[in-house]
């Protein structure tokens, strides 16, 4: 029983490394930093090459497995913690009750102005004609 699961993976692994290892294309840089895979004027062949060794490539193959899980498993512990969400708070109107409309919503507003006061007349103030003392003679 554990055999299947190892030969499993190993037939995986060595499919994917028969499939995996892509054939060299050249890659052109064209005028204007457009890329393509023919020749263009006064383009420049670029070398496209995976320098990584065959440990450097596992190695990031399985960083990479190792993050879609991680993914996966934080998507399924968000949409359990969502489920529970919902259960608990259920549609969020519990306890509301829809509201009668006794008048328009215009005729609402309207009877909610408050009516303009008449503005109240500056108050003038003079100035006194009487001067307090002065200390010029002193």
């Amino acid at each position: 029983m554990k055999t299947l699961p190892f030969t499993l993976s190993m037939l995986l692994i060595s499919i994917h490394a028969l499939t995996g290892t892509a054939h060299a294309q050249t890659v052109w840089r064209c005028e204007s930093n457009s890329y393509s895979n023919q020749p263009c004027a006064s383009g420049h062949a670029l070398d496209v090459a995976d320098a990584r060794s065959p440990e450097q490539l596992r190695a990031g193959q399985e960083v990479a497995q190792a993050d879609r899980r991680l993914t996966r498993q934080m998507a399924l512990d968000r949409q359990a913690q969502e489920h529970e969400t919902r259960q608990a708070v259920g549609s969020g109107m519990t306890g509301f009750k829809a509201a009668a409309l006794t008048a328009p919503p215009e005729a609402k507003i309207k009877s909610q102005v408050q009516p303009k006061r008449p503005a109240k007349k500056p108050q003038v103030r003079r100035a006194s004609s009487a001067l307090p003392p002065s200390n010029a003679g002193t």
